[in-house]
């Protein structure tokens, strides 16, 4: 037993890793094998554990059970260190050489700014500093890559609807400043542009989401007509350029459109009988026709069997709406009205004689 115990006692310091080899010695002496001796591996290894800096074990407080990270054919890779308890490696951490973030003998900051602070100033569009936007990466950035930063919700500071869905960052992202969230801001140029009609000498306002969308500038659904001429009839169904034949607005009254439909119109002729240019007055927005006078203060024809002449029946000039006839087609034909009035003074069967007697169509006038 003296010998193997002098054999322990050469070996103790290295019986941890050799024990298979302690153990050997003993066998080749013909000693029975000595009980386990457990030795710590810092008591041959303090001097490598204190030597490393890359990570730094005596600053981080590494625990100096080196077989908790190590293994006893080399130290390195230390597979036995689990860098999820201290800092996940998640993305493109997994393929990051160890010294680009274990620069110095002291531990890399935790945060992602600590090391990405850099990236953050250098961003130009959009600039992260005159922006404000937090240093806090993570809320818009993941492992996997910087681009694309999945996490922010551009809706939070304008809502990417419509065509902005699909345009591109740096059509709006032209600078190192944000962009302007009004429209006109960015669209004064289309404003300016604009001709049918035109957006300036039309006075329309800037705020131009009051009539398009993001969807696109055409069709302006958002603008109400109404407010400025209402489209009735056969105007709603009229072409925007038939109206809209320049930059200026259109105007508003009918006979600065129609004034030549009121020239061409021969029965009756408007200009010859000095019909006013008011065309509302008898027209409507659905059609020409049918027309209705507004007024026939000579002759009452809204009531009666009168009212159910075309003008034509009595107006047969369409040169003179002065000249009217009492006998036209089976209208008081001259064998009955001769008979109505045998005996009467003054009788002829003239539409003047029977203006001058029934001025307001009655047979006992």
């Amino acid at each position: 037993m003296d010998q193997c115990q002098r054999l322990e006692r050469i070996v103790s310091a290295c019986l941890a890793c050799w024990a298979v080899v302690a153990a050997s010695g003993c066998q080749q002496l013909g000693l029975a094998e000595p009980d386990p001796v457990e030795v710590p591996c810092a008591s041959c290894h303090t001097p490598d554990y204190q030597a490393t800096k890359l990570p730094n074990h005596t600053a981080l407080g590494f625990s100096t059970d080196c077989v908790s990270c190590h293994a006893t054919s080399a130290w390195k890779p230390a597979n036995g260190f689990d860098h999820n308890s201290v800092f996940p490696l998640t993305g493109k951490h997994t393929t990051t050489a160890c010294q680009q973030c274990h620069t110095t003998d002291l531990p890399p900051p935790k945060t992602c700014v600590g090391c990405h602070e850099p990236a953050y100033l250098g961003v130009k569009v959009p600039n992260h500093v005159t922006s404000n936007y937090p240093t806090t990466c993570e809320k818009c950035h993941s492992t996997s890559g910087w681009k694309p930063a999945t996490g922010f919700d551009h809706a939070s500071v304008f809502p990417l609807l419509g065509k902005h869905a699909t345009t591109a960052c740096a059509g709006c992202h032209t600078s190192d400043l944000p962009p302007p969230k009004t429209c006109v801001a960015c669209h004064e140029p289309d404003y300016v542009a604009a001709k049918v009609p035109n957006h300036v000498t039309g006075k329309f306002a800037k705020t131009c989401e009051t009539c398009h969308t993001p969807n696109g500038w055409k069709p302006a659904t958002g603008f109400d007509h109404a407010k400025v001429f209402p489209l009735l009839g056969k105007h709603l169904t009229t072409a925007c350029e038939k109206c809209h034949t320049s930059d200026l607005p259109p105007p508003k009254t009918c006979s600065a459109c129609h004034m030549a439909e009121y020239k061409a119109t021969k029965v009756p002729n408007h200009a010859t009988q000095g019909f006013g240019t008011t065309c509302e007055s008898c027209h409507t927005p659905t059609a020409w026709k049918p027309a209705k006078m507004p007024s026939h203060t000579k002759f009452p024809i809204t009531s009666g069997k009168h009212s159910k002449f075309t003008c034509l029946q009595c107006h047969q000039d369409p040169t003179s709406y002065k000249a009217f006839t009492c006998m036209s087609g089976n209208c008081h034909s001259k064998s009955s009205t001769d008979k109505e009035h045998n005996g009467e003074g003054g009788y002829a069967y003239t539409a003047a004689k029977c203006y001058q007697c029934h001025p307001q169509g009655f047979a006992d006038d």
